[in-house]
């Protein structure tokens, strides 16, 4: 089903699948949080690096004297050397261990980036659907307004109803005139919100067709066994073990550091081409006596920073676990709002074409017409505004949970 806003003739027209591909390729956030993840990801290489050994090789050559520059001898040597971290007081694995840590915090960040960016396109869409189809209800009131008041007219003219009735039929004309002003406004915000999302610079040049996809809810989750998805609990959760990770590179600090060395070379004090060979394998052992208290005060630092970390998680955790419990109501009530509002459309469609023939025929008084007529048109509003709410209240869910419909 396309939906036209006859402000412009669309070249493109989006369904909802490549609505979400699109959103997928463009969406700047999304963009950011790949990159930055691949980035830490980088840095996680970076820091396994420091496992592995380190081979330097070096050739020099040039002259020396002692006290005079007029007879200089050649020197030159040639070397490789290999030296091998064996143990540095667990800085390496903490480090690594901190890496891993911030690449999940990174990895979270994305899922995060991906659920906003989900909830904005089936807010913006739904909003766009709804304004859409706004305009059309609006001109539709129109036209009964329209008719309404010129069977009241006819009435009022043969003497069968009075001045009022007539006045409040052109005055319910005129508002249905000025809410279909406000609907095609909204529609005109609601493409250029699209637009937006889909990053699309000329808001007049496409157009979109389709719904969102929508579920009933299930039964009652257990919204703690949904906390360990959410991705704020990721990040809090990744945070807080870089933090104690963090401690135990600081501690690193009170332990020796143990290396493997060994180099093979050549030298020579004649010419520029080295010919003594020489090698060396030997172990290495540095501890490290004072330094001024820095070690003491990175432990405590480190130690510190890794209790506030778990305090902030933990009081993020019942921060997002009331959000779930709200977010999951929000969507039931929608669900259940929007059903019990077609039922009263329907009622009232009913309800109105009785009416309409009673008034008609004279057996219903012009009050109870222009309740019943009231009610069919604001039953209708009120169906469209809870079908639109009841797509953004399961978007809205699926955020707190961390889902998404971009893949």
């Amino acid at each position: 089903m396309s939906l036209s806003s006859g402000l412009a003739e669309a070249s493109t027209v989006f369904t909802w699948d490549q609505s979400v591909d699109r959103v997928r390729q463009t969406n700047d956030a999304i963009q950011a949080a790949s990159s930055k993840l691949e980035s830490i990801q980088q840095q996680e290489t970076v820091t396994r690096s420091s496992y592995f050994p380190i081979l330097t090789g070096s050739y020099s050559a040039g002259y020396e004297g002692e006290e005079s520059f007029s007879d200089p001898s050649k020197r030159s040597s040639l070397s490789l050397s290999l030296s091998q971290n064996l143990f540095a007081g667990l800085q390496d694995y903490g480090r690594l261990k901190q890496s891993k840590a911030n690449t999940r915090a990174a990895e979270s960040d994305l899922i995060a980036a991906k659920s906003q960016a989900s909830y904005d396109l089936k807010a913006n869409f739904e909003g766009y659907t709804y304004a859409t189809s706004y305009v059309t209800l609006a001109s539709q009131i129109i036209k009964r307004r329209e008719d309404n008041l010129q069977m009241v007219q006819l009435r009022y003219e043969s003497g069968r109803e009075n001045k009022g009735s007539a006045m409040l039929s052109k005055a319910n004309l005129a508002q249905a005139q000025y809410d279909l002003v406000i609907a095609q406004n909204s529609l005109r915000t609601a493409r250029y919100g699209l637009a937006t999302v889909l990053a699309i610079d000329e808001p007049e040049s496409f157009e979109v067709s389709g719904t969102v996809p929508t579920s009933n809810p299930s039964a009652t989750p257990s919204f703690l066994d949904l906390l360990p998805a959410v991705p704020e609990h990721l990040r809090a959760l990744a945070t807080e073990e870089s933090a104690e990770y963090g401690v135990t590179v600081a501690r690193s600090g009170f332990f020796p550091s143990l290396d493997l060395t060994g180099s093979v070379g050549k030298s020579s004090s004649v010419d520029f081409t080295p010919d003594n060979q020489s090698w060396s394998l030997g172990l290495r052992l540095t501890f490290n006596l004072f330094s001024g208290l820095s070690d003491l005060g990175s432990i405590r630092s480190a130690s510190a920073n890794y209790r506030a970390s778990t305090s902030t998680r933990r009081n993020l955790d019942r921060t997002q676990l009331s959000a779930l419990v709200q977010a999951y109501n929000k969507y039931v009530e929608a669900v259940t709002k929007y059903k019990v509002d077609q039922n009263f459309r329907e009622a009232a469609q009913v309800r109105a074409e009785i009416g309409r023939k009673r008034y008609n025929n004279g057996l219903l008084s012009f009050e109870d017409w222009d309740v019943i007529e009231n009610d069919l048109i604001n039953r209708q509003k009120a169906f469209l505004q809870s079908k639109r709410d009841r797509v953004i209240a399961e978007a809205a869910w699926e955020r707190a949970q961390g889902r998404s419909a971009i893949p």
